[in-house]
């Protein structure tokens, strides 16, 4: 039994990609570009809000990115909890884990603001130990830096401790960090792209999940 559990948001957590890609396709709008399908946004996120603005809007000049990141910063903050919802059995296992004695922590590479923003409407934050989302303190997942912070500040030994997440970014996160890592497969990515990567384990539900954890 781990005695750290530390969770990536989108795609683990929670199901948030309706509500990524309508806000940016309003974002897109506005300014004239193409949008895309909630299929095509699976494979565009992963790596912070300002990666992700940069594939949507590939080949544009600066000035244009800059002004899709600022539209689309306003518009995700205010609707990021309309079509969002936790994966069926997370919210349950976050508390059983809790329940034994299991920290638990998110960490994304979402703006911190939206990261609390959903944490405070369809999470229960009594639950977990520590929240954070991408700041200017620590560089973008997969750099190591957040993770080992959230490490050092549990006191758990890394031999006790598990990073669940559902693409290459979070199993390369956990690698670098030198913690077990487990593939969540119900996530945007699939299990291919976790398996390829090398998860230490694979989970297909909540179910699964527990098992691995406890």
């Amino acid at each position: 039994m781990f005695k750290l559990c530390v969770f990536d948001m989108d795609g683990t957590l929670v199901d948030s990609i309706g509500d990524i890609a309508a806000a940016m396709n309003r974002s897109l709008e506005k300014l004239g570009h193409e949008t895309y399908s909630v299929s095509e946004y699976k494979h565009m996120v992963g790596n912070g809000m300002e990666v992700l603005c940069r594939r949507a809007m590939h080949g544009e000049n600066e000035e244009r990115i800059q002004k899709l990141i600022e539209l689309y910063k306003k518009d995700y903050l205010k609707n990021c909890c309309v079509l969002s919802k936790l994966y069926p059995g997370m919210g349950e296992l976050i508390k059983e884990l809790s329940r034994n004695g299991i920290k638990c922590a998110v960490l994304s590479n979402k703006p911190h603001e939206q990261v609390m923003e959903i944490a405070e409407k369809i999470m229960d934050c009594d639950d977990y130990f520590k929240i954070m989302g991408q700041s200017d303190r620590f560089p973008t997942k997969p750099a190591p830096d957040s993770l080992l912070y959230i490490i050092k500040e549990s006191g758990v030994d890394k031999s006790n401790i598990a990073y669940i997440g559902d693409s290459n970014v979070d199993i390369k996160l956990g690698k670098a960090a030198g913690v077990f890592t487990v593939g969540a497969a119900w996530g945007f990515r699939g299990e291919g792209e976790l398996r390829a990567e090398g998860a230490s384990a694979i989970a297909h539900d909540s179910k699964e999940l527990k098992e691995v954890l406890m």
